[in-house]
């Protein structure tokens, strides 16, 4: 889920489509665009003028091996109602696994599952361009392992949700240009425990939204990584599984998206159940107060 073009654009992988809606509450869907020339689509950002979407798929033509293509795309509309579009193979042919967003000016940033991982900028500004071009490594710390998302900080810093190599414990932090870990939230207790960090979100005060995806809840932290409060949740508001998060700065309010493709309830984590998708809204009126 992102925003682009003042609208909402929602990813589903079967069928493929990209669900466009308004931007403003109760998000009426306006249109639903197929995507026929992306294979397996499985995660999408947004770009300068365009959006990247992330492909996974086997290679049909090397069935022995199972060899698992990734590679990112970019797709440029070419019509207001987002009926036409381009496709570009962007980034093709990546080996290792990873996740990707955007920086701030839109370069897509690719976090590789590597050992330790790297955070890897592209460019260029222009979205014609047909293939993508290495503007910088960043080198993250040994204990930094599977790495689920990241964000830019307007210092030019990134926060990110990740598990530490020794124990594979979910953790925050924050580094810098250079990869160096600058902090790391600490909970205090258990009351404020982050169990599986998967998308982040920044505000315009500099705070840091978090997707407790097992937790099934969305915790608020500082521009320090100290813990506010939790601002969504499945007690209060009947989130299941959060997986994206859109923080809006003109409208004032975070969009919380709920994994809805299949969950496994359990025990024995046999069953599968069709989920409802949903859209929740917090809106960021006044900063919250540290707890």
């Amino acid at each position: 889920m992102v925003k682009f073009k003042n609208r909402i654009f929602i990813l589903s992988q079967k069928p493929k489509l990209i669900q466009v809606c308004s931007e403003r509450p109760p998000f009426n869907l306006l249109e639903s665009v197929e995507i026929k020339n992306i294979q397996a689509p499985c995660d999408m950002t947004v770009g300068p003028d365009c959006l990247y979407i992330k492909e996974s798929f086997i290679d049909k033509k090397n069935k022995r091996y199972n060899k698992e293509v990734q590679c990112v795309s970019k797709i440029i509309f070419e019509s207001e109602d987002y009926i036409q579009y381009r496709v570009l193979r962007w980034l093709p042919n990546i080996e290792e696994r990873f996740v990707f967003s955007a920086c701030r000016d839109g370069s897509l940033l690719l976090m590789r599952d590597s050992k330790p991982p790297t955070l890897e900028i592209y460019g260029s500004k222009a979205p014609e361009n047909k293939e993508a071009s290495l503007v910088r490594t960043i080198n993250l710390d040994k204990d930094f392992c599977r790495v689920k998302h990241a964000v830019e900080t307007e210092s030019g810093n990134f926060v990110l949700s990740h598990f530490l190599a020794n124990n594979s414990t979910c953790c925050i932090s924050e580094v810098n240009k250079s990869g160096q870990t600058v902090r790391r939230f600490h909970a205090k207790d258990d009351s404020q425990q982050v169990v599986s960090a998967f998308a982040l979100a920044l505000d315009s005060y500099g705070r840091v939204f978090v997707a407790d995806y097992d937790n099934h809840q969305v915790v608020l932290l500082d521009s320090q990584l100290k813990w506010i409060q939790v601002v969504l949740s499945a007690a209060k508001d009947g989130l299941t599984l959060p997986i994206a998060l859109w923080y809006d700065g003109e409208l004032k309010q975070l969009l919380a998206a709920q994994s809805f493709t299949r969950k496994q309830t359990g025990p024995p984590y046999t069953t599968l159940v069709a989920m409802e998708p949903a859209i929740y809204v917090v809106s960021i009126t006044v900063p919250f107060k540290e707890s």
